[in-house]
């Protein structure tokens, strides 16, 4: 599991790197208000990355590629979701969501896929009454 980075200030060298080669966090929290009450960040069923205040200034970054967030007080931070801004929360607002990194939705796809292969492999007859639908354009296959 990739480390979270903590910096009091942003990182004054992340204009340097090229876009393409720049490593994106799924989630980016940074601290606005002198206090930011409450910031809980945790993989989905499992780790807590993150349940604490933070001070004005203060950034987290997690590369997890799926993340709970709750905000107690969503208007005292600022949220960047693989790179794009997410829009503010009102003055204490709680708010709460999940971020999922693009990279995460082929290899869930393909998961999906492959456990339907698998359960249909089981039951033959069941797979006999599946009729494919047409093909994507440009789409390879058997």
């Amino acid at each position: 599991m990739p480390p979270a980075t903590d910096t009091a200030t942003p990182d004054a060298t992340s204009d340097a790197t090229p876009a393409s080669t720049a490593r994106v966090p799924t989630v980016r929290i940074e601290c606005l208000a002198e206090n930011c009450p409450l910031v809980t960040v945790r993989v989905p069923g499992g780790d807590v990355l993150h349940y604490r205040d933070m001070s004005r200034g203060e950034e987290v970054s997690y590369f997890e590629p799926e993340l709970d967030v709750v905000l107690t007080d969503a208007g005292t931070v600022r949220v960047t979701a693989n790179g794009k801004p997410r829009e503010q929360g009102a003055e204490g607002e709680r708010e709460a969501f999940t971020v999922t990194s693009p990279r995460l939705t082929g290899r869930a796809a393909r998961g999906g896929a492959d456990r339907l292969g698998r359960e249909l492999s089981r039951n033959p007859a069941q797979a006999a009454q599946i009729k494919p639908g047409p093909r994507p354009a440009g789409a390879q296959g058997a």
